[in-house]
């Protein structure tokens, strides 16, 4: 945060009851160096400091925050939405879906990401000087091919994590023949993933013609010795 009140404030739509909260770590510098300064459970990040410290050992400017927290999501495509003043940046899952890490005003920053199951959030914070806030809110997105290219794509890819894979094979043109593959080859060619998870690019949905829709996957594959976190595909 660059100048005025402290204030940070983590919101989410509660998908499920979770036991616990927050763990949060506080370090007095910017940069989350070091040894933390004050270490806490926080059973909801909604906090509004004023010009004040966050707790003993923190000073009211120049400080840092991780929180981490591990949630249970029902199958879906969410949109997370981070509003900082200063830096900000959020990792599900270990992947960085936020990264505004920089002095900035209050500023929204948004990123849309399939998840399923027990799923680690790490929301990172510093705060400069004078005012600060963060926010951080997550929500359901609706996926149906109709709503848009983005939501097309992720409609797929529930489709996919949810091992529909007849009416993921739908998904393609031509009855799905524009995939190059027969339904049972399609439906093969997941045996040995566990889950995918899809992290997009900024899309101009206003775009006159055909719209682009940037796609990263990563996934979990059911192999001997294959890593239990995503691996980029």
């Amino acid at each position: 945060e660059k100048g005025g009140v402290a204030v940070a404030r983590v919101d989410w739509k509660r998908v499920s009851d979770e036991p616990g909260g927050w763990q949060g770590a506080y370090y007095a510098n910017r940069s989350l160096q070091g040894t933390p300064v004050l270490s806490r459970d926080d059973p909801g990040i909604d906090f509004r400091w004023g010009s004040g410290s966050p707790g003993p050992g923190v000073p009211s400017d120049q400080f840092s925050v991780r929180w981490t927290r591990t949630v249970h999501f029902e199958p879906g495509s969410y949109r997370f939405t981070a509003t900082a003043d200063d830096g900000v940046r959020l990792r599900v899952n270990g992947h960085p879906l936020i990264d505004a890490w920089m002095d900035q005003p209050l500023t929204a920053h948004s990123g849309i990401l399939y998840v399923s199951g027990d799923t680690h959030l790490e929301l990172e914070y510093y705060e400069n000087r004078g005012v600060a806030a963060v926010t951080l809110a997550w929500q359901r997105e609706t996926a149906t091919s109709s709503d848009g290219p983005v939501h097309a794509v992720l409609d797929y890819w529930t489709v996919v994590n949810e091992r529909d894979y007849a009416r993921a094979y739908g998904y393609w043109a031509d009855g799905g023949a524009r995939s190059g593959q027969t339904p049972e080859e399609f439906a093969a060619g997941f045996a040995d993933t566990v889950e995918v998870t899809v992290l997009l690019g900024r899309v101009d949905e206003g775009a006159v013609g055909p719209v682009t829709v940037p796609v990263t996957l990563m996934a979990v594959a059911n192999a001997p010795g294959a890593p239990t976190q995503p691996q980029l595909l």
